[in-house]
């Protein structure tokens, strides 16, 4: 049975609050002529402009009027300026212009938290979308928008008639989600990929944009089920632009295992994938595993957080650039650019790196559910809305037993 439900996307929060921290960087509301967000201006074209020297001599970038910019962030680590990101009206436009952080501020997702502050004010001001413009010499920037759920839309306003250097995005803000529980259980003598497969089909042309897959270690007699993760993967060349979201317990499920199966389903989806965790309680479960006692309810979604916090840092062990595929020299990968995890946890350690090269999404999304009485939610740090019946967001602020 699918269930299908309409929830409101939410967004956590970036920086709008003056002196708001984040990943050990203070992030203040300032002026576009503020010296130190010119200085960072400044850096930007001193690393880019040479990207396009051949191609743009003699052309002038579209002239900007401040009274148009509205807002202006900037983030500072030990009093250092190290990010900026900025909102301006461009006619009917609400467009983010200048996101920039120094090499001295990077891998900590500075970029992302300035993103959703200036989405936010957007939002704030009634825009229905926000729009960028960027260039197609800057994959790095390309691939943080499209993780961060921008999607690209021809040229806008200022850049209409430019076919060659610009590249534009757009993203929705705070549109309503349809999204539906799809179960994976059917009778003994039916196909189980096929009926579930031809569900996710249906939904997907229907436009419901996520589907959660049920999953369990247990079903009733008559009934077949097949792993949720599998079943997903097979649907991900059967849809196009349906988010597949599949159960996970984590409470036996290794968490090296757990993050890779994610980040596999990532790629194979185009960066359509996330993970839906529960965990169990059930002696006879844990009997059947034959490996521990089954934990407690807060023990069980304590160890859960864990795992979202270490599947992360697996998730963010590899750099956008770390696959160099280097024929001439036989390189693969640039060893600088793929990083330990390090996780120590209560229940389980993680050394890593992962062995799947960062996807699509770079960080997957993940969402919880129990059955349990429901404790006080926690804002989610996705787009996607938790699905329906008692549940709560494990999301953690880290990042990866492997």
């Amino acid at each position: 049975m699918t269930e299908v439900t309409v929830a409101t996307a939410t967004t956590v929060r970036g920086a709008a609050v003056s002196g708001a921290t984040v990943s050990g960087a203070t992030v203040e509301r300032t002026t576009w002529d503020d010296p130190r967000v010119a200085a960072l201006r400044e850096a930007m074209d001193a690393e880019i402009g040479p990207r396009y020297a051949d191609v743009l001599r003699n052309v002038a970038p579209p002239p900007l009027d401040v009274a148009d910019v509205v807002a202006v962030f900037l983030a500072t680590v030990d009093g250092e300026p190290v990010a900026t990101a900025s909102l301006k009206r461009t006619g009917a436009f609400a467009e983010v212009k200048r996101v920039f952080v120094h090499a001295h501020g990077r891998r900590r997702g500075l970029a992302s938290a300035l993103l959703r502050a200036v989405e936010d004010e957007a939002r704030a001001l009634g825009y229905a979308a926000a729009h960028l413009q960027t260039g197609f010499r800057q994959p790095e920037a390309q691939r943080l928008y499209e993780r961060e759920g921008w999607r690209q839309v021809p040229p806008f306003g200022p850049y209409a008639g430019d076919t060659v250097v610009s590249v534009t995005y757009a993203k929705p803000l705070g549109q309503p989600l349809l999204a539906a529980d799809v179960g994976t259980a059917v009778p003994a003598e039916n196909d189980v990929v096929g009926a579930v497969v031809e569900q996710l089909e249906a939904l997907d042309a229907a436009g419901v944009d996520v589907a959660f897959l049920d999953d369990a270690y247990r079903v009733p007699d008559g009934v077949v089920r097949a792993d949720a993760p599998t079943l997903a993967a097979v649907a991900a060349h059967r849809t196009h632009r349906i988010a597949l979201v599949p159960s996970v317990t984590t409470t036996h499920t290794e968490p090296f295992h757990l993050s890779k199966v994610v980040q596999t389903l990532d790629w194979v989806t185009r960066g359509r994938a996330g993970v839906r965790l529960t965990v169990s309680t059930d002696d006879e479960e844990a009997a059947a595993f034959g490996r521990r006692l089954a934990p407690g309810p807060d023990d069980a979604w304590a160890e859960a957080a864990d795992v979202v916090e270490a599947s992360r840092r697996l998730w963010d062990s590899w750099e956008d650039d770390a696959e160099i595929r280097d024929v001439a020299t036989g390189r693969f990968i640039d060893a600088g650019k793929v990083h330990y995890t390090g996780f120590t946890g209560r229940w389980f350690a993680v050394q890593g790196p992962s062995i799947v090269p960062r996807s699509p999404q770079g960080l997957p999304r993940s969402s919880s559910r129990t059955t349990t009485p429901p404790r006080p939610r926690r804002r989610a740090r996705w787009r996607w809305p938790t699905s329906s019946g008692h549940g709560r967001s494990t999301t953690s602020s880290g990042r990866g037993r492997g």
